[in-house]
């Protein structure tokens, strides 16, 4: 997902490619601004100005109770070779921002990995997990959880090393740096056109925003316990993160058979968080594309197999939603509207992608 300084990751990439189309585009900082319940509003320029004030005198605060000099990050170690991709039809009329969050589902439990309340460690005097909720459009969101407005992708990618130093790892026989739980980085682009007297500043009107957002699923690898030879908290986790992987795995199969078969079988993603929070997937309201990481040593034949058979079932599963459009763009957000049918492919792609 990061990669290293000869090879960058999915997600350095994806950042580099948002913001070499929208950094001439951004609006200033905190013009637009999360609305706590999965979307977001439009401030005006002078409440803008006290809060982009307030950030700098808390900045400066911080700087000056600091007693050593902060460490250079090994943020480098992944976000060396920039990406240089350019998009076409980029709207240029309107203006842009970024905002991205970072959550890690463990033991079926959803944690903030920008919580202030957390350290380095992972260490918390005051933890308290995050509750998934529906909005009002009938997209899945967790409540609560940090948004961070970013302007470059070296910001961003900042921020999202910050996230990954709190993550639970642990050693195994197999992986001296196991991840105990799945981790979720997401990305929303906002933007809305600057209708104001000088074309410089978004309108406070909700509803000209359109809000794009693309998740980037860290899935952590299933274990086998004769293999690992976890036991006690470790076993735990490990039949946390292999029920929660069997349970994507069948609502893929099932809506391979419904499509197949021409059957209506429930999809039980209320299973497990980490098919819940795509629950517009399946109800075929928005994508997921898969990125398949397979072991090529003997050692690990039985799980390559395992892995590939599930590649296979999701390559094929396409996921159709027929309605008359009018009704169905009432619940759909701004800039989701023109999708009625979408599938799942096994290359980097809009809303999610799980590796």
């Amino acid at each position: 997902m990061t990669g290293d300084s000869q090879d960058s990751g999915i997600i350095p990439r994806s950042l580099d490619v948002i913001f070499n189309n929208i950094t001439h585009l951004q609006a200033d900082k905190y013009i637009f601004k999360p609305d706590k319940m999965n979307g977001f509003e439009i401030q005006s320029d002078r409440d803008a100005s006290k809060d982009r004030h307030r950030e700098l005198q808390t900045y400066l605060k911080s700087a000056r109770s600091q007693k050593t000099p902060k460490k250079k990050d090994d943020i480098d170690e992944f976000k060396n070779i920039p990406e240089y991709i350019q998009l076409e039809d980029v709207d240029e009329d309107n203006s842009y921002a970024v905002f991205v969050s970072y959550i890690e589902i463990y033991k079926n439990t959803v944690y903030d990995l920008l919580d202030s309340n957390i350290d380095d460690a992972g260490r918390s005097r005051n933890l308290k997990a995050k509750i998934v909720r529906e909005d009002s459009a009938h997209n899945m969101y967790v409540h609560g959880v940090v948004e961070v407005e970013v302007k470059s992708s070296k910001e961003a990618c900042e921020v999202l090393y910050s996230g990954m130093r709190r993550k639970r790892v642990a050693v195994t026989l197999l992986n001296s740096g196991s991840s105990r739980g799945h981790a979720v980085f997401t990305i929303h682009l906002v933007q809305a056109p600057p209708l104001d007297r000088y074309g410089e500043f978004p309108i406070q009107d909700k509803q000209i925003i359109h809000v794009s957002q693309l998740c980037l699923v860290d899935l952590a690898g299933s274990e086998r316990s004769n293999r690992t030879k976890n036991c006690g908290q470790r076993l735990m986790e490990s039949g946390n993160i292999n029920n929660s992987l069997m349970t994507l795995k069948s609502c893929l199969e099932i809506l391979r058979e419904n499509q197949l078969q021409g059957t209506k079988k429930l999809v039980p993603y209320r299973d497990s968080k980490l098919t819940y929070l795509p629950k517009n997937y399946f109800e075929g309201k928005s994508q997921i594309h898969a990125l398949i990481c397979v072991n090529p040593t003997a050692d690990d034949f039985d799980e390559t197999i395992h892995v590939m058979k599930l590649a296979d079932v999701t390559k094929e599963v396409q996921v159709t939603q027929q309605m008359d459009s009018a009704k169905h763009n009432l619940n759909l957000p701004v800039g989701r509207r023109k999708y009625n049918q979408h599938s799942i492919s096994p290359v980097l792609g809009k809303d999610f992608c799980c590796m």
